[in-house]
């Protein structure tokens, strides 16, 4: 993605456009365009200390000032009310890419600056290298100062009071925090101890979103290089967890050999799909207690989920042919199965993962189903028959939630007092949407466990027949219990004298999951009236705009955005859903494929640089809002993009 000065007429439009490079371990280095920390999450040593959770920043930021004469200028300032764009002058283009490239000219003098900076596919390795050419007769200075914050990366540094040990090395210095160490090197550099403290550093979109949006940094040391005058000058500053020999150019050749080799691999034809293959490549990380892989849910801040682990799996892995990383991933969520349940998350701050979801589970069934079909592995299979047999066992007698079949051969889950689907909002003892009882998109994910089920006991030596009768009774109970003849559409939720007959999004896995629930004319009534009433172009809206409960901002203290996060809120990853609904019941037609991809083809170069956000508000122009990069956005597209890269069926 190429940029240059008219993509950021102001602050705000730079700010809005964020990049991010990954290390495969849950670590990254992010920052705006404009080199502006506007979140809590940005920082350049950013790692995941117990992949892939756990993670911490170190430095948050290098910043940079160049010092000709009597004049300085900052590359990359700090945010505070007072800036503004004619500051950021210096600034004439960025690209991001497998590395980040910002390229400066000073103003009025013959002056340019290009820095590059990578993430090596290791914990704790950054390297930003600098490209000085000064056309002057005159020596300028180019001055390095780490932020040093060392602290969790969900916290902010308030004290002035910092544990860090510093000694000399080689071309450099190291810093000893309590729980890792960073290595600084830059060859032909000055160091000098510094021992200061910033102002306090602001955060702007902490502060949109009614968090504590102020923190202050240590400055250790500072870096200086000398440019003599009409030289070119080059210099590379390392930023290494570790002591080690690997070097710019190397490590850079390694990423665009490793990238390209995965686009090639996934037989994508067009620009789009090749980028969301790099896209999808980001969120599939080590996680080191099951020695296997794992999907990160969104950046900046989710680590991974269950859930959007199983929704996101089909398109992170499967569509991109990255079979291997696939099974491993099905490999971990398997060795944390309990009471017949995957876990819902794995908190940043301990162990235990959490396993309040009623859905995780059975989307894994649907991962597990796909991935049979790509790619016919039985033994994978055979091996974890006997859990899945488990988990069918321990939702038909009844588990924590409370999970449990009902009469009707339907799964009713939740109490007034929990939130297991995917509309989960819980702030402040308040659930805004509850949704317990029987829920629409749950027992299509059931009844589809139960013919996947059917298939796997074949394969397996199990009693098909029994997953074929009750897989028969639910389908028989479904439209008896959720059909709405009135407004042509599936309720959401049916519990005790209580019918939700709003129109929402849910009830699309009705029609795009593999095994159907619904024949041919009420599909295309779910799908044509979500159209009408629920798209946009970059997702599907939670509820529709003419509802009397729709909130269509999401802005606000924690409190109004959690209230508006599914009434209104739109979804990207429900549109990949739709996509795939629509073409089973209409075929392929470049009609769905225009309205389906490009605004989000589009919208590529717009917060998260090269990927999708996680949500976006419901109200034209539908600016983007959540994590500013989200798996199964990234996924449920990929997996419905496919369709058409490659013109093949569901």
């Amino acid at each position: 993605m190429k940029y240059n000065v008219n993509d950021w007429p102001n602050l705000e439009a730079g700010m809005s456009k964020e990049y991010f490079l990954t290390d495969g371990y849950g670590g990254f280095l992010s920052s705006t365009i404009l080199g502006i920390n506007t979140r809590r999450y940005h920082g350049i040593d950013h790692r995941s200390l117990r992949a892939p959770v756990d993670r911490h920043i170190f430095i948050s930021k290098i910043a940079e000032e160049i010092v000709i004469g009597g004049e300085s200028y900052r590359l990359n300032p700090d945010f505070d009310e007072s800036l503004k764009i004619k500051d950021l002058e210096p600034l004439q283009c960025v690209e991001v890419g497998e590395s980040v490239v910002h390229s400066y000219k000073l103003p009025n003098h013959n002056i340019f600056i290009k820095r590059e900076m990578i993430k090596a596919r290791k914990t704790g390795y950054v390297a930003i290298s600098y490209e000085i050419i000064n056309n002057t007769d005159k020596k300028i200075y180019l001055n390095l100062y780490p932020y040093c914050v060392d602290r969790d990366h969900h916290k902010l540094r308030k004290d002035m009071e910092i544990n860090i040990k510093q000694h000399n090395i080689e071309n450099g210095v190291c810093y000893s925090f309590d729980r890792g160490d960073c290595y600084m090197e830059m060859e032909n550099a000055v160091f000098e101890r510094e021992d200061s403290w910033t102002p306090w550093l602001y955060y702007p979109v902490e502060k949109l979103r009614g968090l504590d949006f102020k923190e202050k940094a240590f400055v250790p040391t500072k870096i200086k290089i000398c440019v003599k005058s009409n030289t070119r000058n080059e210099s590379v500053l390392y930023l290494k967890s570790k002591q080690d020999e690997h070097f710019f150019k190397d490590i850079k050749e390694d990423l665009n050999k490793r990238m390209d080799k995965i686009v090639k691999k996934s037989g994508f034809k067009t620009e789009f799909g090749k980028e969301l293959v790099r896209a999808a490549d980001k969120f599939i990380v080590h996680r080191k207690s099951t020695e296997n892989k794992t999907i990160i849910a969104g950046y900046p801040w989710f680590t991974d989920w269950g859930r959007d682990t199983m929704i996101a799996f089909p398109g992170i892995t499967l569509a991109t042919k990255r079979f291997g990383e696939a099974k491993s991933i099905l490999i971990s969520f398997s060795k944390y199965l309990k009471d017949g349940l995957i876990p819902n998350m794995f908190p940043d701050e301990n162990e235990e993962p959490l396993y309040n979801t009623c859905d995780a589970t059975l989307w894994y069934f649907i991962a597990c189903y796909k991935y049979y079909k790509e790619t016919g592995d039985k033994e994978f299979i055979e091996s974890i028959y006997t859990k899945l047999e488990e988990v069918i066992k321990k939702h038909m007698c009844g588990t924590k939630g409370p999970i449990f079949k009902s009469e009707n051969g339907l799964i009713w889950a939740g109490t007034d007092q929990t939130q297991l689907t995917w509309m989960d909002v819980k702030v402040e003892g308040w659930i805004p949407i509850k949704r317990h009882g029987f829920a629409v998109e749950i027992n299509a994910l059931w009844y589809n466990a139960l013919c996947i089920m059917e298939i796997f006991s074949n394969i397996c030596g199990g009693d098909s027949s029994y997953y074929f009768k009750e897989a028969s009774a639910v389908k028989e109970a479904y439209e008896d219990l959720f059909w709405n003849e009135e407004k042509e559409y599936l309720n959401d939720v049916v519990r005790e004298n209580y019918v939700e007959t709003a129109l929402k999004p849910n009830q699309i896995l009705a029609v795009s999951l593999p095994f159907e629930l619904l024949d041919e004319d009420k599909s295309k009534l779910v799908v044509d009236k979500i159209l009408s009433k629920l798209y946009t172009p970059l997702g599907l809206r939670t509820l529709e705009n003419d509802d009397i409960n729709y909130e269509p901002y999401y802005e606000g203290c924690a409190l109004e955005r959690d209230g508006a996060y599914h009434r209104g809120t739109v979804w990207p990853w429900l549109l990949g859903e739709w996509i795939k609904a629509y073409t089973s019941v209409y075929g392929l037609d470049e009609f769905v494929s225009q309205i389906g991809f490009d605004a989000i083809e589009m919208n590529l170069k717009e917060g998260g640089i090269g990927s999708i956000g996680e949500i976006y508000e419901g109200m034209y122009p539908h600016i983007g809002r959540g994590c500013f990069a989200q798996a199964w956005s990234i996924g449920t597209i990929l997996e419905s993009y496919i369709l058409f890269d490659k013109g093949v069926e569901k």
